[in-house]
């Protein structure tokens, strides 16, 4: 898949095998082939894993879009 990450400090695309959220009503994860869709993410971690390598990134929450094996987040501030 691939995935873009758009914070205030810049716009991040990569591939992604998985992709995991803290949705404001409980963590879900996003794998190859997801049905589309749009939903708020809250303060929390967000982790995406290519290869067997994971990368996490902690949010103060946002958005993400799912669509056509591509997961597009926005966030409102990175905590780290």
């Amino acid at each position: 898949m691939k995935l873009t990450i758009i914070t205030p400090q810049g716009v991040t695309t990569q591939d992604a095998d998985k992709v995991s959220l803290p949705g404001s009503r409980g963590s879900f994860m996003v794998l190859q082939g997801h049905a589309p869709l749009i939903s708020s993410i809250a303060k929390g971690k967000v982790s995406y894993e290519y290869r067997g390598v994971e990368q996490v990134l902690e949010v103060d929450g946002g958005l993400v879009e799912v669509s056509d094996n591509a997961v597009k987040i926005v966030v409102e501030r990175q905590i780290s």
